[in-house]
Formats: C-alpha cells, structure tokens, sequence
C-alpha cells in the first residue's frame, strides 16, 4: 500500500521561516541603516545651509550674528533643540538669514543628538570674526571633519571659519 501524504516535513518547515527570519533581519539592518545615512544628509546639508547664511551675513556687515564680547563666546542652538540650558535659539538670531530655520532631522536629545550648535567667536572690538557650526551625527564616519572642535569628545562634526 502507498502512503499519499501530502504536504512538508517538520524540517523542510523549519529551514523555509530560518531562512525568511535571516532576509527579514537582514532587510531591517540595511533599511535602518538608510535612514541614519539619510538622517546625517539631512543634518550636512542644514549646517552647509547655515555656512552660506552666515558668509552673506558676514559679506554684508563685516562680522558674523551674535554678540560675543570681552573674550566672552557666544552659543546658539536651533530650536527644537532641549539641551544646553538657556542657550538663545536660532531664531533669535537667524530669522531675517533663513526661513525655515533648519532642525535636526531625528529631533531626539540623546547625546546632543536632534542639536545644532552655532558658536560666534571675539576676536576683536568689531564683533564676532569666527564661528564654528556643530552637530552630532548618527554615523561615526562623518566624525572626520575637518576642524577639530572638541578634541576631547570625538563625537561632534564641525565646521567654521577662523577659529
């Protein structure tokens, strides 16, 4: 007599979901990992906005925004931004430059994450002379800019002019 039975093994079950679980988890990493690198794009292309922002202002009245004075540097942060205390917001500063006033795409506060920072520099009576722009990214690729703004904390992007 012939046996008809029909259908799959317990093991031939059991390798289909192992391999469907590996493409699922392998699927998640790389769809996770385009978000961070699209989130880091993001945030390149606000501080390079707030770069040509503050080079016109500069072009127009000799110094950049701020009100640095007696050796006293002045911080900014964008405003969305809740760490850093009571740092004045970018749009007390930057609202006639930009609109709309870039914001971290990710807007957590987890290590400085979701933070912009401007830093107006004294150099002179004049006014502030230099500025740095910093941001957290995701990525630890992009750690190697070109300024190294916090020697001791590695995990920042800068970028300025005369500091």
């Amino acid at each position: 007599m012939k046996n008809n039975k029909q259908g799959f093994t317990m093991v031939e079950l059991l390798v289909v979901i192992a391999v469907i679980a590996f493409i699922m988890t392998a699927a998640i990493y790389m769809i996770n990992s385009a978000r961070i690198k699209a989130r880091d794009t993001k945030r390149l292309s606000d501080i390079k906005q707030l770069e040509r922002a503050l080079k016109i202002y500069y072009n127009e009245n000799g110094k950049y925004p701020g009100n640095p004075g007696n050796g006293i540097d002045d911080w900014y942060k964008n405003d969305l931004c809740t760490n850093g205390g009571s740092y004045p917001k970018f749009s007390t500063l930057f609202s006639g430059l930009i609109n709309p006033l870039p914001n971290d795409p990710n807007n957590n506060n987890y290590s400085n994450q979701g933070c912009y920072w401007y830093w107006a520099k004294n150099f002179n009576s004049t006014g502030a002379q230099g500025y740095i722009i910093v941001m957290n990214p995701e990525d630890n690729n992009l750690l190697n800019s070109d300024m190294n703004c916090y020697p001791d904390e590695p995990y920042y992007y800068c970028i300025g002019e005369n500091w």
